[in-house]
């Protein structure tokens, strides 16, 4: 469980220079033991649910953006990717600096799809204030290679604003993924081609927020 500290009054995040993973055993969920590293702050947008998740050989990624625009009261360190192999409990020699990579910017939102890659919203705010804080805004569509330590620009989707990302509506089904994004033309459905980072917009939804995606078989 990745987790940050939070002074619960006025939601200042003073605690930015380390990332924390606490380990619990399952299914007694008893504490285990506590995993630090100063090479990036806290896991995770801020109370976004996105701080940790597992590939496919069970290895775990963290991902730490300290985002102003995503709740953080500060950033002291690069947002970035740090690994834990399966069947540790410390961080190995990976680290992926996103925002050296990026030139500045953070990714606010984010779906693990598979084989390395990762679906997020990155924010197109550089140097992030206080006056920022909360904003969600102007995002851009991204692929990340978390093996290769790239970045590909979705063109396609346009830059647009958020919902806050506390659960980030993006589904994948048979190798693509389906993301609602709103701008001033509407809510639009776009299938987006990970493998390619390529984008379609699809249908068009009456609303101005989508909660959820999902299949039915």
């Amino acid at each position: 469980m990745t987790y940050f500290g939070m002074n619960p009054t006025d939601f200042e995040t003073p605690y930015t220079d380390t990332t924390y993973v606490a380990v619990y055993d399952y299914p007694e969920m008893t504490f285990h033991t506590l995993i630090k590293d100063t090479r990036t702050g806290p896991a995770g947008s801020w109370y976004a649910h996105n701080g940790i998740f597992q590939v496919e050989n069970g290895d775990l990624y963290i991902m730490s953006n300290l985002s102003q625009a995503n709740g953080y009261s500060q950033s002291t360190k690069n947002a970035g990717f740090l690994r834990i192999p399966k069947g540790t409990t410390a961080f190995d020699e990976y680290h992926f600096d996103f925002e050296a990579r990026s030139g500045g910017l953070k990714p606010a939102h984010i779906k693990y799809i598979g084989n390395g890659l990762v679906f997020a919203e990155v924010s197109t705010v550089e140097n992030q204030t206080n006056a920022d804080r909360w904003t969600d805004r102007d995002l851009k569509c991204c692929m990340i290679d978390l093996n290769n330590q790239t970045i590909t620009d979705i063109s396609e989707i346009p830059v647009h604003n958020g919902n806050g990302g506390r659960r980030f509506t993006a589904m994948v089904d048979k190798g693509y993924v389906y993301f609602p994004v709103t701008t001033s033309e509407g809510t639009f459905i776009y299938q987006i081609d990970p493998q390619t980072a390529t984008a379609v917009r699809g249908a068009k939804i009456s609303t101005t927020f989508v909660g959820g995606l999902f299949k039915l078989d």
